[in-house]
């Protein structure tokens, strides 16, 4: 069974092989150097200033890209948490 990949009975992912080098996502702060060889840090650091600029944020942003929509929607979630809590002691 291969990691991170959906794997049924059938299938041959032999083809798939040859992209298993690549990372499409990045492993750490995309505004840190990276000690990973093959890494997208520049991608995701356009990413997320297209996106810090379209929706007008404060100049000291931080982002990264998610693996999908439940990554997304869980690191929300914990940030939220962190926003309640600090306004809760002030």
């Amino acid at each position: 069974m291969l990691s991170g990949i959906p794997v049924r009975e059938g299938i041959d992912y032999e083809p798939l092989w040859r992209f298993l080098k690549f990372t499409d996502n990045n492993l750490g702060d995309p505004f840190e150097p990276g000690t990973y060889r093959v890494n997208p840090h520049t991608l995701e650091r356009e990413v997320i200033e297209f996106f810090a600029e379209l929706f007008r944020a404060p100049r000291e942003f931080r982002g990264y890209i998610t693996n999908g929509g439940t990554e997304g929607n869980i690191h929300g979630l914990y940030l939220a948490l962190f926003a309640v809590r600090a306004c809760e002691t002030n």
